[in-house]
Order: C-alpha cells, then sequence, then structure tokens
C-alpha cells in the first residue's frame, strides 16, 4: 500500500503534467486564433489593396500625359474615400501609410508644401510646372504599387541603385528606409556572387541526364547560410 508521502508526490507529479498539457492547449489555441485572425486580415487586405491599385491608375506610367491639377484634385477625394471605407486605412502597413499619406497630400498641397522640397528653379509660373507635378505624382504612386507588392509578397521590381535622388528624398520624407525590400536586393543576393547562385555543371547532355553533376554540397549549404542571414537582417531592418 503507498505510503502518504508517495501519494503526495503522485497527486503533485499528476496536476504538473495536467497543468503543462492545458497550457500548451492554451497555446496552441491562442496560435491558431491569431492564424486565423492574420488569414483574414490578409484576405481583407488583398481586396483593399486591389481597390487601391485600381485608383492609382490615373498615375499610371503608361498615359501618355502626366495628370492635370484638375484630376490630382479628384484623385486626391477618390483616394481620401478609399481611406475611410470599410476601414481600409486600417490595412496599410506601416511603410505604405506613409507613402499613401505623402504621395496623397503632395496631389494638391501647396508648392512651398512639398515632399520632399521643389527644386529652387521650379516655381508655379513655370510654364512646365504642371507637367512637372503630375510627373512627380507618377513616379510617387509608382513607389506606392512597389510597396504594396512587398506588402503582399508578390514578386515585383527590386529598384537597388535605381532610385534617383528624388525618389530617395521622397521615401526619406516618408520615413522609408531604403535599406530593404523593394528598394535593395536581400543580404545574401548582395553578398552572393552571381557566378556562384547557381553550382556549375560538368560537360554533358542535360537532358539525358549523363554528365551533368548535381550543385555541390559545400555551394549548397553556403546559399541556404546566407540566405538565413539575409532573412534575419532584413527582419531586423523592419
Amino acid at each position: 500500500m503507498p505510503s502518504t508521502n508517495d501519494l503526495a508526490l503522485f497527486i503533485t507529479g499528476a496536476a504538473t503534467v495536467l497543468g503543462a498539457v492545458i497550457a500548451l492547449c492554451g497555446v496552441f489555441l491562442t496560435n491558431s486564433y491569431r492564424r486565423q485572425a492574420r488569414l483574414k486580415i490578409s484576405e481583407r487586405r488583398l481586396a483593399a489593396y486591389g481597390a487601391l491599385w485600381e485608383l492609382s491608375k490615373a498615375a499610371a506610367p503608361s498615359r501618355p500625359q502626366p495628370m492635370s491639377r484638375q484630376e490630382q484634385h479628384a484623385l486626391y477625394r477618390r483616394l481620401t474615400d478609399w481611406y475611410y471605407t470599410d476601414g481600409n486605412g486600417l490595412l496599410l502597413s506601416a511603410d505604405s501609410r506613409e507613402i499613401y499619406r505623402v504621395a496623397r497630400s503632395n496631389l494638391c498641397c501647396p508648392h512651398d508644401d512639398l515632399v520632399p522640397p521643389p527644386p529652387r528653379e521650379m516655381t508655379e509660373s513655370d510654364p512646365g510646372y504642371e507637367r512637372w507635378r503630375g510627373d512627380l505624382s507618377r513616379d510617387q504612386f509608382s513607389l506606392l504599387r512597389s510597396q504594396m507588392k512587398a506588402d503582399l509578397a508578390i514578386f515585383g521590381r527590386i529598384y537597388t541603385d535605381s532610385l534617383d535622388d528624388q525618389k530617395k528624398a521622397f521615401l526619406k520624407g516618408c520615413r522609408v528606409s531604403t535599406w530593404k525590400a523593394p528598394w535593395r536586393l536581400p543580404l545574401h543576393r548582395r553578398v552572393l556572387p552571381r557566378n556562384f547562385r547557381k553550382a556549375p555543371q560538368l560537360p554533358g547532355n542535360p537532358c539525358s541526364g549523363h554528365g551533368a553533376s548535381p550543385p555541390a554540397a559545400p555551394a549548397r549549404k553556403f546559399r541556404r547560410l546566407l540566405a538565413r542571414i539575409g532573412r534575419r537582417a532584413s527582419a531586423t531592418e523592419t
């Protein structure tokens, strides 16, 4: 017959195990709820971003002529309506929200309030001022669409060194870092030489499978290591 001490130890151990099981179940249910919530938010964000993408068609790069001042004011009103409809503005990421806010403001704000500040030689009396202002909005909404694609993890252009000084100044005015995607390549793609990203093959017919060698194990491991470092660096920058 078990002693009182043995019975107490058994009850204590059983209570500990039961408590751990309950805690694990709570963690699992919490994570499951969070995953479901993130999934619903992602679905809503996709719909909201699609509507914003359609609105930005007015500032498409393929337009034969830049937006007129009347078109810019009309787009400003449509963008404001979109922001407050169905809580769409809540679904913007931090970077997209800042780019959206500044690009929308630049559509119809006074000349001296533009972000970034306009060049000194450009004045409102300049004959090409309206075209310059339309081109400015076109470029800024192109940057917004690139950031939106990055938010949705949709493949798009990586700007790297193609950002001119005006675009960099605009992103800086939006408090958006240009040291992360989509404005900069991931760390492992910057560090890894281009000719090392794909392992060479020995001469042979790749269709027949003779003479072709699989990627070398050290190279493959090194690429994976750099990719892992790049993901951690991107998360830190974010």
